[in-house]
């Protein structure tokens, strides 16, 4: 009977200590389910940098658009940015 337990003992603890190792290398594995959820927070934050990005794409192409075609546009970025000005005008700047 002892030889029955003792088996018995034996194939018990064998199988817990490798379902054990199976519940770990599942859970804290190379690609294990908390990798899993790392690896799916660093997608969202890519994806939200790579919506951001196309915005400013999108906003960038529009004021291009607008140089390009929009003569009113352009002459406005010009006075604005480089401080241009037609012959005939004046720039006065005011320090604060």
């Amino acid at each position: 009977m002892t030889e029955v337990r003792l088996r018995r003992y034996f194939w018990t603890t064998a199988l817990s200590l490798t379902l054990l190792y199976l519940l770990g290398a599942t859970l804290f594995g190379d690609m294990g389910i908390l990798r899993y959820l790392q690896l799916n927070e660093r997608r969202d934050a890519i994806q939200m940098e790579l919506d951001a990005i196309m915005e400013q794409k999108m906003n960038i192409a529009s004021r291009l658009d607008s140089l390009n075609s929009d003569n009113f546009y352009a002459e406005k970025h010009a006075r604005e940015s480089f401080g241009m000005a037609s012959e005939d005008e004046y720039i006065f700047i005011y320090k604060q």
